[in-house]
């Protein structure tokens, strides 16, 4: 599909970030059950399975056509996504004194 980049592993150690964060962060629990509506045909899915650590980055085109979402799941440990509005690209700056 154009517009979507899967990138597997993208985070090396997913259970040790997903740990660190869990326990280190004060977390908003006010969204912790969310409600949601459909407009149009709700069936319509396109389901894409990622593996723990991995990232999937969907262009502004794709944000515009599909709706996007993270259905619950069962897991004993927990589970995490984190959303990104946007993305700003940082490169290095060496100064010299």
């Amino acid at each position: 599909m154009n517009g979507v980049n899967f990138l597997l592993a993208f985070i090396p150690d997913p259970e040790g970030l997903f740990s660190t964060l869990r326990n280190n962060v004060l977390w908003d629990e006010r969204i912790h059950a969310r409600k949601t509506a459909s407009f149009g045909d709700s069936s319509e899915k396109v389901d894409f399975q990622l593996p723990a650590g991995s990232l999937i980055y969907m262009t502004q085109d794709v944000q515009e056509e599909w709706l996007h979402a993270i259905p619950a799941s069962e897991t004993d440990n927990g589970r995490m996504s984190l959303t990104f509005r946007a993305i700003k690209q940082i490169t290095n700056q060496i100064t010299r004194l």
